[in-house]
């Protein structure tokens, strides 16, 4: 398999003449029938193209429309190459089952996943979820006991498909002879078909190349847009012990999402994509190991997903939409809704250190309502405490706080107070300290010694999970 450099498109208007020109005959083909194969040997090897062709403006494998076929215009395919892996010389190349083949322009990579290695073995014909049958499994193998990339292939994959009601698909691919870490978090998925009067919005196909190769495909029922298809790609099909790759097809350039790149609390691979024609899905790849993605133009507006992980499972969740709404409505069906704070949390708040005393407090809280600023919670900082004592309240500088609380809530308001983790170990009679030495909830070091600090010496830390426990049980 070749590949053409796309950056510079004037320089090679003339190659699209010459694949024309070794454009075979439609031929019969599990994977979209008919399909063109073209013989790319002459072309630099950076970025490869996949083996068929456009056959309609709108990207789908229907079966009728004309049989005057034309190969499609190079575009930018993702590459399969051993350049990636610094494999640079010829006997590196070939030792590892790859071909070698130095292009006649320089910039190009020489080193090449032949086609018919890559991947998985397919041992079926196209299979399919049909309105009967909510969940299938199949056993797929490696392409070929002596090609690997990366010298660690599972060879045996437990391949799991089932739908929940008319919009939904979860494919999920599994070492078959070995249990591997799987995200610990519960999602809500019961395998249920949709009722005999509501028409399935999405359905699901393994697909079979002419190598053999098993590629996963999910379209719509209605219009038969391809939303998923890694069949194009079914050799850079990779799951290894500590590298998972695939490679699929989506019919847009818009797509939303996988751009969210700022860190925060987890990861969500969660894509969607608006169709030409307004409609839209989304993607979940339930995976929590180390990942990366990449996306490329595939073809008039369309586009291509490379993701790689380096641990875990596939685990895939297709949605049918149509609507974006129905989308985001499909998805938190399955992971839950977002927690809903408080409507008041989210008010206007006022905090300090150094009010000092209660008389201090009220004055800032009142300057902030002459102001006609809006007020919707006070705080306490640690100047509250009697002696800085956490759970205590000083009444002298503070005398009637409490009433002063009561008398907020009249107002609509709320009071927050502050709780420091670091308890006083040397107050005398103070109960916090003995209630906590005798339920041992301090955080301690290995040697079951209290937690002492220069800045903290005579504090100790409040062992949060210990005492959840002791409370809870």
């Amino acid at each position: 398999m070749r590949a053409i450099d796309i950056t510079e498109m004037s320089k090679y208007e003339k190659i699209a003449d010459v694949l024309l020109e070794n454009c075979d005959q439609p031929s019969k083909y599990d994977l979209v029938a008919p399909i063109v194969q073209c013989d790319f040997a002459e072309f630099p090897n950076t970025l490869q193209i996949p083996p068929f062709v456009r056959r309609q403006q709108r990207y789908s494998d229907q079966q009728n429309g004309t049989s005057n076929l034309k190969c499609y215009r190079i575009r930018d395919f993702q590459r399969i190459t051993l350049a990636q892996t610094a494999c640079a010389i010829s006997n590196a190349c070939e030792a590892r089952g790859c071909t070698w083949n130095v292009p006649s322009e320089s910039g190009y990579a020489a080193c090449y996943v032949p086609k018919e290695k890559g991947g998985y073995a397919n041992p079926h014909s196209r299979i399919q979820l049909n309105e009967s049958i909510s969940n299938i499994k199949q056993l797929v193998t490696t392409q070929s006991n002596e090609f690997s990339l990366y010298g660690e292939d599972i060879d045996r994959l437990n391949v799991q498909v089932s739908v929940s009601g008319p919009d939904m698909i979860r494919l999920t691919i599994r070492d078959a002879d070995k249990q591997r870490y799987e995200v610990p978090v519960p999602i809500r998925w019961q395998a249920t078909l949709p009722a005999s009067s509501i028409k399935a919005k999405i359905k699901f196909e393994m697909t079979k190349t002419i190598n053999g190769q098993v590629g996963f495909r999910v379209k719509r029922t209605d219009t038969q847009s391809i939303i998923f298809d890694t069949s194009f790609f079914a050799e850079g099909f990779i799951y290894e012990d500590k590298y998972i790759q695939f490679i699929t097809t989506i019919p847009s350039r818009n797509v939303y999402g996988f751009g969210k790149n700022e860190n925060l609390y987890g990861t969500q691979p969660f894509y969607i994509a608006i169709e030409e024609d307004g409609q839209t899905f989304g993607v979940l790849i339930f995976n929590s190991n180390a990942q990366d993605y990449k996306l490329d133009e595939f073809e008039d507006n369309k586009s291509m997903l490379t993701y790689r992980t380096l641990g875990g499972i596939l685990d895939i969740l297709f949605f049918a939409g149509p609507r974006p709404e129905d989308v985001i409505r499909q998805y938190e069906s399955v992971i839950g809704h977002p927690y809903m704070p408080p409507y008041w949390s989210l008010g206007f708040q006022l905090c300090r250190y150094g009010y000092d005393t209660l008389d201090n407090m009220r004055a800032a809280m009142q300057r902030t309502l002459d102001g006609h600023i809006p007020l919707d919670v006070m705080y306490g900082d640690i100047d509250y405490f009697r002696n800085q004592l956490d759970f205590t309240w000083d009444p002298v500088c503070f005398n009637g706080l409490p009433e002063y609380v009561d008398w907020l809530h009249t107002q609509g308001m709320r009071f927050i107070t502050i709780l420091d983790p670091a308890i006083d170990s040397e107050e005398p009679s103070y109960d916090v300290f003995t209630e906590g030495q005798k339920d041992d909830i301090w955080v301690k070091w290995p040697q079951n010694k209290n937690l002492q600090f220069n800045e903290t010496k005579i504090e100790i830390w409040l062992d949060m999970y210990g005492l959840l426990v002791s409370l809870c049980f």
